[in-house]
């Protein structure tokens, strides 16, 4: 090999070095854009209070069985329809707070502790007290009685008019006697029937006011609770909670929300769009913890722009799932994202 050639051969290397890394650079683009954490799954929890909409349904489902009630040509009262809603309908007062911002909390945890007025206690007692149901049952087990004994008279009575010793007249009072108590045995069967039913629908509501775990819901207690609808943490309590707060309506209380994974939601402009991809990775650094970065991965791209004017540049939004096991980034925090793609087009 000639000497000339053997001494061009390092310099030849780093030409080919530099060429491929710049071939490399030619084949990636860096996309950045910025976002803010969010939780992924958010509850709010209200006071067991009736929105327009529920109690709408249920007056409507009320009407509907006073309706069916009366093509059946039965005669019952407004409060046998059961209808209302499973909700309370009345003021109620804080008690306790049971948790604080940032605390977790699982299913059915309680998170705050409440009392109804008396008045409105005893009446929602009175709707779930079986007084009426027993009343009923005692009512039919007696005429049943009466029935049984006026029949066995009756067989008597049927002997000795045959014998001649008992006027027909007597016969046929008793025969009377016992179509009036047949007719009130059935009558108090289907009245029992129907507080039955009425009964265990006005329980099923108290159950789901008052948060039940009796079968027979026999008694109301003045202090319930409200509890957590599933995991996460409290984000947010409704300044308002406090012991000794009134609530008459509808009202939100707390917020809750998973903090492990986050996720980061940016709205990326129009011309970056086509060269990302669910799954690509990105580098995630927050102001407020300079020199850390951390690792996402892009789980959705919306495909319709959050703008619609046509005289500006559509912008859509993207999705990103961010670890967060040390709870050391919070809900609303502002980062920047840098994502690695190909330069060349992408299925």
């Amino acid at each position: 090999m000639p000497r000339p050639f053997r001494e061009s051969l390092p310099h030849l290397a780093l030409a080919a070095a530099f060429l491929a890394l710049a071939a490399t650079a030619a084949q990636a683009a860096v996309i950045t854009f910025q976002g803010k954490t969010a939780s992924p799954d958010m509850y709010d929890v209200y006071t067991p209070h009736a929105t327009k909409e529920q109690a709408d349904a249920y007056n409507a489902e009320k009407e509907k069985r006073k309706q069916e009630a009366k093509n059946a040509g039965k005669e019952v009262r407004d409060d046998e329809m059961g209808g209302g809603t499973p909700y309370i309908d009345g003021p109620i007062t804080v008690l306790r707070v049971l948790v604080q911002i940032g605390q977790r909390v699982v299913p059915t945890e309680w998170l705050m502790e409440y009392t109804i007025p008396r008045d409105f206690l005893i009446a929602e007692q009175g709707g779930v007290y079986r007084t009426s149901e027993l009343a009923f049952r005692a009512d039919l087990q007696r005429a049943l009685t009466d029935l049984e004994s006026w029949r066995n008279k009756l067989k008597g009575v049927v002997e000795r008019v045959a014998r001649g010793t008992v006027a027909p007249q007597e016969q046929a009072q008793i025969v009377r006697e016992i179509d009036v108590l047949t007719y009130r045995v059935r009558y108090l069967e289907e009245a029992l029937k129907l507080e039955e039913e009425s009964g265990k629908f006005r329980r099923d509501m108290a159950r789901m006011r008052y948060g039940f775990k009796s079968k027979d819901s026999q008694s109301i207690k003045n202090v319930t609770a409200i509890s957590s609808p599933g995991h996460g943490h409290i984000l947010w309590i409704n300044p308002d909670v406090k012991p000794g707060m009134v609530f008459n309506k509808l009202t939100r209380l707390f917020q809750l929300g998973t903090l492990d994974p986050l996720i980061i939601r940016a709205l990326v402009h129009e011309s970056k769009i086509p060269q990302l991809r669910v799954g690509d990775k990105a580098r995630v650094t927050f102001e407020s913890m300079p020199g850390e970065a951390r690792e996402a991965v892009i789980t959705q791209i919306n495909v319709t722009a959050e703008q619609q004017e046509t005289q500006l540049p559509s912008h859509f939004e993207v999705q990103l799932s961010l670890p967060n096991p040390g709870l050391t980034l919070k809900v609303g925090m502002r980062g920047d994202i840098v994502v690695t793609v190909p330069d060349t087009p992408r299925n």
